[in-house]
């Protein structure tokens, strides 16, 4: 693969998730990163999607770990009331953690959106999220791939 051969490029990220980056061919979409810490590198052949991706507004695991941390963090609020004389190191301690996990709730509630292209027969052929250094760059890319997926079918 030579620097012509690449018609576009983008990184998407989400930390602690995914660290790709995808990279257009004239043919094919190489895709090279880490997915949950795991490394992969794969081709999908462009001839065998469908032109017209499926976007869909997802919030990605960071939301769950999120609202079972404060699920877990919530007794230690109260439980400090439950002795006599009130608890109130734990209660101080308990805030202290509660705070953060509220900041990192509300920046996770966020919906991102992601591109899905299918294959023929309507099962999922790769996707990508709008996340990232090249956020700014999504709609282009997406775009970018469509042509060259419709270009493969003139073929």
């Amino acid at each position: 693969m030579t620097t012509t051969d690449i018609i576009d490029q983008y990184h998407e990220r989400i930390p602690g998730i995914l660290d790709r980056r995808l990279t257009l061919l004239k043919d094919s979409v190489k895709i090279v990163g880490t997915v949950r810490g795991v490394r992969s590198e794969n081709t999908i052949m462009l001839a065998g999607l469908q032109p017209v991706p499926n976007k869909i507004w997802i919030r990605t695991k960071h939301f769950h770990w999120a609202s079972a941390l404060l699920f877990i963090l919530s007794p230690f609020l109260f439980l400090p009331f439950v002795v006599v004389p009130p608890n109130f190191v734990l209660l101080i301690i308990g805030v202290v953690f509660y705070f953060p996990a509220i900041w990192y709730f509300v920046q996770s509630r966020k919906h991102k959106e992601a591109a899905s292209f299918m294959n023929r027969s309507g099962v999922v052929g790769f996707d990508f999220w709008c996340s990232g250094p090249d956020a700014e760059h999504f709609s282009k890319f997406v775009a970018a791939i469509t042509k060259q997926i419709s270009e493969q079918v003139k073929l």
